[in-house]
């Protein structure tokens, strides 16, 4: 049963990694070309950051309150992210 978990875990990776890429695109790609450069600089600012903060905030989780397989885990820290940001 423990193997079984982890193939799925083995194919499960790649495409939450494919996924995260493709949001990530997705979401920057409007915040830079929506909004001339001179004007409300704050909500590009902002809506820049999110991402970034999301990702602080996962890897924070993940690295003190998560569980302790996933904490000792570079794999399942890596695996967690994307698998957040998809």
């Amino acid at each position: 049963m423990e193997d079984f978990l982890f193939a799925v875990e083995i194919m499960v990776f790649p495409l939450s990694a494919v996924a995260c890429v493709f949001f990530l695109i997705k979401w920057y790609r409007p915040v830079l070309k929506l909004w001339p450069p001179q004007k409300t600089k704050f909500v590009k600012t902002v809506f820049g950051f999110l991402p970034l903060l999301s990702f602080a905030w996962i890897l924070t989780t993940l690295l003190l309150w998560a569980s302790f397989d996933v904490v000792g885990s570079p794999f399942y820290i890596i695996y967690y992210i994307f698998l957040g940001f998809a």
